[in-house]
């Protein structure tokens, strides 16, 4: 139910958000239109219903990080129109396991910093694409890293 002090504000704002929304809508249909009928690989599920929205197929939603798409069979994109936001590898770690275990504070912090998005898909290639073991893949990491 409307506010009946407010409802002509509340319209007014209603409109121009969906005025907002549809200009987003007309947009995308823009962008998209050359590409109408192609089949897409997605990264994140949750692209299927847009992408369909625009005409395009979705062949098979892959749910992996980003970081994990190394291979000659696919080509990481540069958002060069800086559409999406950055994907940075951070550690986190619950209190009560830092509490419970005092000697992973230091461990953390020694592998602070050592770890980008390019570092991470070569080490998931190793595991994924080149089938190494993860135990081989992370030794070799750490003892490059100077860390072991």
């Amino acid at each position: 139910m409307l506010d009946s002090k407010r409802d002509a504000a509340l319209r007014a704002s209603a409109a121009a958000y969906t005025a907002e929304v549809d200009a987003v809508d007309r947009e995308f249909a823009a962008a998209l239109a050359p590409f109408k009928g192609r089949k897409v690989l997605v990264v994140r599920p949750v692209w299927g219903p847009m992408l369909a929205r625009y005409g395009l197929e979705v062949v098979a939603p892959v749910n992996v990080t980003e970081e994990r798409l190394t291979s000659a069979d696919f080509k990481i994109l540069e958002d060069d129109q800086k559409k999406f936001p950055p994907y940075q590898a951070c550690l986190l770690v619950r209190k009560d396991l830092i509490a419970a275990e005092p000697s992973l504070r230091p461990a953390l912090m020694e592998l602070s910093g050592k770890f980008s998005a390019d570092t991470m898909r070569k080490l998931n290639a190793e595991v994924d694409v080149a089938g190494r073991p993860v135990a081989a893949v992370a030794t070799g990491f750490l003892a490059q890293a100077g860390l072991k």
